[in-house]
């Protein structure tokens, strides 16, 4: 049977005021405690056989003392409608913005790497959070991320009636569950029971859409979506994102301290003029110097292999090549790659040290042979 709930409705002594947030298992209210005027998290199961799970995170509350986990104060299980009461975070949501700009990645990283620290303090006691997704938290005012939810988060138990609603498309109650289905790791649709390593997956989805705006997707690149990444982002989410448990970066120390050099790089960027404009130039023209580069190389390469061909044809024949054929054979190559290869490296340079947006280099009068190397 569902629990039916208003606003001003009295339940025990507290005074609802709003509904704050809702998830598969439960519903939250904002409540005012009327004795103190203290204003409150009222967490109610969505049907009454969802008390034992509100017992589960009770219990599991219980065991953790973190500033950063938002603590059960208080359990009413048997009370008409059962309910537990928290602390209410005044603060923010998380949410993807729909198109990042440049200090919203430094915002995303650096609360990604808040989120990553209490993880690894959970994880350090054995414990896991099973659920993690933007609802399940909140930025307070001082800035730091609370974990309102650990009512997935156990010590290796997981009931039948969990891993069934884990695996469906919808709620007891028809209301679709594709938000929380994105941040479940693939070992859960097959079963297997939540822990560090399906929270590190749900920690490769948040920070993706946080820096992308989007959820991650086969096929497509995180920086064909949001150019202006970090170099090494992309390495990262592959690292967390891995479909096998097994080869999922867990180690929450080094994800870590790799966000905090993000962090710092990214900064460093945006205090530049310029900044992000030049990066995009400089790692766009670091891939065409690689691909030049590796062309020349196969060019070298194809050279050197006939050479040693007419070597061997002339050996076969009864004469060698004179040291002098062989010398000039080499002089040719490099004469023909160097200069290829030092304006490669220049166009590549001189855009990184000039730090001019690509969109005015490209097209500047006057320098034909530049705007010949940058198309």
């Amino acid at each position: 049977m569902a629990i039916e709930l208003i606003p001003e409705l009295f339940v025990g002594d507290f005074r609802l005021l709003e509904e704050a947030g809702a998830g598969g298992f439960s519903v939250v209210w904002r409540a005012v405690e009327v004795e103190t005027g203290r204003i409150v998290a009222l967490k109610f199961p969505r049907v009454e056989r969802f008390v034992e799970h509100l017992r589960q995170e009770a219990d599991l509350a219980s065991k953790i003392d973190d500033p950063q986990v938002v603590p059960i104060l208080a359990a009413y299980l048997t009370h008409d409608p059962p309910f537990l009461v928290m602390p209410y975070v005044e603060g923010r949501a998380v949410e993807a913005p729909s198109e990042v700009s440049p200090p919203q990645i430094v915002e995303g990283l650096e609360l990604v790497a808040d989120l990553v620290g209490v993880l690894g303090r959970l994880h350090a006691q054995g414990l896991s959070h099973g659920d993690l997704k933007p609802g399940n938290l909140r930025v307070d005012v001082e800035g730091r991320v609370q974990i309102l939810d650990l009512g997935l988060g156990r010590l290796q138990v997981e009931t039948n009636l969990e891993r069934s609603l884990a695996q469906s498309l919808v709620s007891i109650d028809g209301r679709s569950l594709a938000g929380t289905l994105d941040y479940m790791a693939p070992e859960l649709f097959e079963g297997g029971q939540p822990g560090p390593p399906s929270d590190v997956y749900a920690v490769g989805v948040l920070l993706h859409e946080l820096l992308t705006g989007r959820a991650p997707a086969f096929g497509v690149s995180p920086r064909d979506v949001n150019p202006d990444l970090p170099p090494g982002t992309e390495d990262l989410l592959r690292s967390l994102l891995q479909a096998d448990p097994l080869n999922r970066l867990t180690d929450l120390r080094y994800v870590e301290a790799y966000l905090a050099r993000m962090i710092t790089a990214e900064r460093r960027c945006l205090a530049r003029r310029n900044g992000h404009a030049r990066r995009r130039v400089f790692l766009r023209r670091m891939g065409v110097l690689r691909q030049g580069l590796r062309a020349l190389f196969v060019a070298m390469g194809t050279v050197t292999i006939c050479m040693l061909l007419m070597a061997f044809a002339q050996s076969r024949a009864g004469r060698m090549l004179a040291g002098g054929e062989i010398g000039g054979i080499l002089a040719l190559v490099i004469v023909v790659s160097a200069p290829l290869g030092l304006l490669l490296g220049m166009t590549t340079i001189n855009a990184w040290l000039m730090g001019v947006p690509e969109g005015l280099y490209k097209k500047r009068p006057g320098h034909p042979l530049w705007t010949f190397m940058m198309q």
